[in-house]
């Protein structure tokens, strides 16, 4: 089996590469990023905003499974630069699509942004209704990606996080300098940890 992980630089992808090394058995997991040069085995620099990129990436890897991992999750870029991270959360989605057709089942990690935010509890049988461009975005590539090939199938991740999680690393320097940690009173979040994720 061949896997191909896009956005392998990123905090998602860095943390599915390494699992998905150790695990598969028979397989061979290629990656791609726009970030570094083609420094490693089965790795090739990929702008997936550029469809050419894209069409020489599936003439590189004809993979079964490819896991789309990429993305611009920073909500105030996305708010302030909406066409900037439309190219990067949608754009990319449909180069990909393009490109690879339905020789491949797509795996795309999406986000609990779909939703509004107001009741929590969320599943997948809720309609979304997104606040956020990031979430708009995010709900635009879901339906790109059922509406337009074979065999895809969701994640909606909350809050993924590691030890290296921005918040973690945040909350360990505040408690290590004993400082006080400013907290929202009206705001609740159902992280995913890392390990819990990677089950699925």
């Amino acid at each position: 089996m061949k896997l191909l992980l896009t956005g392998c630089s990123g905090y998602v992808g860095g943390i599915v590469a390494p699992f998905l090394n150790s695990e598969i058995e028979g397989g061979v997991l290629y990656q791609t990023s726009s970030k570094g040069g083609d420094f490693k085995a089965g790795y090739k620099r990929c702008d997936l905003r550029n469809f050419e990129d894209v069409m020489r990436l599936s003439e590189w890897v004809k993979p079964d499974v490819i896991i789309h991992a990429a993305g611009n999750k920073d909500i105030k870029f996305c708010e302030a630069n909406e066409l900037a991270a439309h190219s990067i959360n949608v754009s990319a989605v449909e180069n990909l699509v393009k490109a690879f057709g339905n020789d491949a089942v797509y795996i795309y990690i999406s986000s609990d942004y779909v939703f509004e935010g107001t009741r929590g509890n969320y599943t997948e049988l809720d309609n979304p209704a997104p606040f956020t461009v990031y979430g708009h975005q995010k709900l635009t590539a879901e339906k790109l990606f059922l509406q337009n090939t074979e065999k895809s199938f969701i994640i909606r991740l909350s809050a993924l996080f590691n030890r290296e999680g921005t918040f973690c690393k945040f909350l360990r320097n505040k408690f290590l300098n004993n400082e006080p940690v400013e907290c929202y009173e009206d705001v609740f979040y159902s992280p995913t940890y890392y390990k819990n994720f990677l089950k699925i």
